[in-house]
């Protein structure tokens, strides 16, 4: 049962009763990520993140941990492209003890001057490892080279030197202007009473004073090209690419589909052409992203040097197969059934749920159920994939970034 409670400051609370499950998850999601950063305070999101888990008037960050361990659940956070999500799961009967930790986390945390210095060497090693891991850090270079120039170009993690010079006032004129009621989504999903809780999060909540964040998200231009980074690595990462389509454009349901085909599964075209038929990599996968002013897609592969050529030409080749209508009816039904499949299963827990619901608020301001999803995955039609292919897969609107052991810069000159 789906239940949704406006405070008098503007913030939301939405909650999904459960009843056959032990556990209840608890979030609160903030719209405080790259896209609401500048160059000047580009990482911020993340850095306060962290910061609040630093203690509290009531707790230090020690007494955070005990309590957490003695509820046996699970407390954390993430930030994203849009948001950072805080939160809690626990047995159902330690909800108000998980909710009070939570609460007091996100409402009364300290964050003093040591604190920030010792968080910015954290900060500044977790940049440093997520730096040598070319896999992943493959995807940030792919979307700042995609979106040069935005906002959402921008690494979560931030920027070495603006992480390095952020002080106290920085973050508290952050959180002023950012952690605002019309801003933040409190989301609960598993055993529990919508109708009890209420009164605890109105206790919290209530004298929080009624503001509207004033965010303006403005869509990215996407540039097109080509672009490598030389690094010593075993392996060349690759990621093509282009725009996609954002959250509210119900396109990105065909694109959806589109992807399933192309590098969505185990039995999708590009993983069956590039691994299993050639060995040419490990890896080779597709998927795409939503945010509110946008969307994009991406193929990724791993591979050898003196493979990263054809790799990139059998990539091309597929796109171009399917821009000509080389798509079967057989393959669109069995990528619906993938995606409705993937779905239910991911939204199987009390955790999944409340996020599923968080997000739903922020981006839509309403409850989406399973079905409200399936039929429009099934609406899907084979000329739908057939026109986004053509509108997303034109070779003059891709961009090409990798990183490896190049000897030159003109290792994939021509390909695209």
């Amino acid at each position: 049962m789906y239940e949704k409670e406006v405070l008098a400051n503007g913030l939301v609370v939405v909650g999904e009763e459960i009843p056959h499950v032990r556990s209840v998850a608890c979030g609160i999601l903030v719209g405080a990520g790259v896209n609401q950063e500048t160059s000047h305070n580009n990482g911020i999101s993340h850095f306060i993140e962290h910061m609040f888990f630093k203690g509290t008037k009531r707790r230090s960050a020690l007494e955070i941990a005990k309590t957490l361990d003695e509820l046996g659940g699970r407390l954390n956070a993430y930030t994203d492209k849009e948001a950072t999500m805080f939160y809690s799961v626990v047995l159902d009967s330690h909800i108000f003890r998980a909710m009070d930790l939570l609460f007091d986390i996100f409402l009364n945390s300290t964050i003093k001057s040591k604190d920030i210095n010792l968080e910015k060497k954290v900060v500044l090693e977790e940049i440093k490892m997520y730096q040598d891991t070319p896999d992943e850090l493959i995807h940030d270079l792919f979307i700042t080279s995609l979106w040069q120039g935005h906002s959402m170009g921008k690494p979560i993690l931030g920027d070495k030197s603006i992480i390095k010079g952020l002080e106290r006032k920085d973050l508290d004129a952050y959180i002023q202007d950012i952690y605002v009621p019309n801003n933040i989504v409190i989301s609960l999903a598993g055993n529990f009473s919508f109708q009890d809780v209420i009164p605890e999060i109105r206790a919290r909540f209530d004298s929080m004073r009624k503001q509207n964040a004033t965010i303006v998200y403005e869509p990215p231009t996407s540039f097109p090209g080509i672009k490598i980074w030389k690094k010593d690595t075993e392996q060349v990462h690759i990621c093509l690419g282009g725009n996609g389509f954002s959250y509210k454009d119900k396109s990105r349901y065909t694109l959806a589909v589109l992807n399933s085909i192309l590098g969505g599964s185990m039995s999708s075209r590009l993983f069956q052409e590039i691994r299993e038929k050639r060995g040419l990599a490990y890896s080779i996968y597709s998927y795409q992203s939503y945010y509110r002013n946008g969307g994009l897609f991406a193929i990724y592969s791993g591979t050898s040097l003196e493979n990263s050529r054809q790799v990139v030409q059998l990539i091309m080749a597929e796109l171009s197969k399917i821009r000509g209508g080389d798509i079967s009816e057989a393959e669109i039904k069995k990528a619906k059934e993938h995606l409705k499949g993937n779905m239910v299963l991911s939204l199987e827990s009390s955790n999944s749920r409340m996020s599923w619901n968080s997000k739903n608020f922020f981006y839509f301001d309403k409850f989406f159920t399973v079905e409200d999803v399936f039929s429009s995955i099934n609406a899907v039609t084979l000329e739908d994939v057939t026109s986004i292919a053509n509108t997303l897969f034109l070779p003059e609107k891709l961009c090409l970034t990798a990183i490896g052991p190049f000897t030159n810069e003109d290792h994939f000159s021509g390909i695209l």
